[in-house]
C-alpha cells in the first residue's frame, strides 16, 4: 500500500485538540489585518492601499469618425485615437475610455431600455478641434448643431 503525503501536512486526528495548521493557511491567516479576526473597519483597512474600483473593461476600436458604440449608443472620442483600438471600462453611471492605462475621456452613461428607438450619439466638442484645426471646413453643417448641444441630447 502506497503512502500519499498531503503538501499541507499530515491531517490531523478528529480527537486531537492541538492541531497544527497547515503552512498556507497560517500564511493566509496571519496576512489578514488583525490576525482574521473581525475588529474595526480602521483596523482591517490598515492591510489595503487603494479602493475597490468596480467596473466592466471592454476593448474596443475607436471608428474614424472618432466614436465608439456601447449598448446601441455612440459616444466621442478624441481625434487623436481614431482607428485606435481603446479600453473602455464601463461603471453603474459612467464609461471611462483609457488608452494603456491613462484615462482619456469620460462619458455619461446613457442607458435607454427601449429597443424601438434609435440609439443616441453623445458628442463632446472638444475631441473634433484637432480635426478642425487642420481642416477648417471639415465640420458639415448636418452635424455642426449637434457639437453645440448639452450631452445626452
Amino acid at each position: 500500500m502506497k503512502t500519499v503525503v498531503s503538501p499541507f501536512g499530515p491531517r490531523p486526528r478528529t480527537g486531537d485538540c492541538q492541531v497544527q495548521l497547515p503552512p498556507l493557511v497560517t500564511l493566509l491567516r496571519n496576512a489578514l489585518p488583525g490576525n482574521g479576526c473581525l475588529g474595526s473597519r480602521e483596523a482591517c483597512a490598515d492591510g489595503f492601499t487603494s479602493r475597490f474600483d468596480g467596473f466592466v473593461e471592454h476593448s474596443k476600436r475607436v471608428s474614424p469618425t472618432c466614436l465608439i458604440t456601447f449598448e446601441r449608443n455612440r459616444y466621442s472620442v478624441p481625434a487623436s485615437f481614431a482607428n485606435r483600438p481603446v479600453s473602455l471600462r464601463v461603471y453603474p453611471e459612467r464609461l471611462v475610455i483609457a488608452v494603456e492605462g491613462q484615462t482619456v475621456c469620460t462619458h455619461d452613461r446613457i442607458i435607454d431600455r427601449s429597443h424601438r428607438k434609435p440609439g443616441k450619439v453623445i458628442y463632446d466638442w472638444r475631441h473634433y478641434l484637432a480635426v478642425i484645426q487642420r481642416k477648417p471646413g471639415a465640420l458639415r453643417p448636418s452635424r455642426q448643431h449637434a457639437l453645440h448641444a448639452p450631452a445626452g441630447q
